[in-house]
């Protein structure tokens, strides 16, 4: 779990740095081209209901996996 964080914490640190600064250039594939407004019309709301719920359940698994295995 730690190395996890320690992980996601360095992803979001260095995409960061990467993007506000030109100390270096990070692009994502699949997402060149796309602006504010083209975003905008890919996120319905039924889209991030759906999304929510998606990770609603997944910490519910979470929680349900650290519960059986702190037994």
């Amino acid at each position: 779990m730690g190395s996890t964080a320690l992980l996601l914490v360095g992803g979001i640190f260095t995409t960061a740095v990467c993007s506000m600064t030109p100390i270096c250039e990070i692009t994502f594939p699949g997402l060149t081209g796309i602006n504010q407004a083209a975003a905008r019309a890919m996120m319905s709301p039924e889209k991030i209901a759906s999304a929510a719920a998606m990770v609603q359940d997944a910490i519910g698994k979470y929680q349900k996996l650290q519960k059986a295995a702190t037994r």
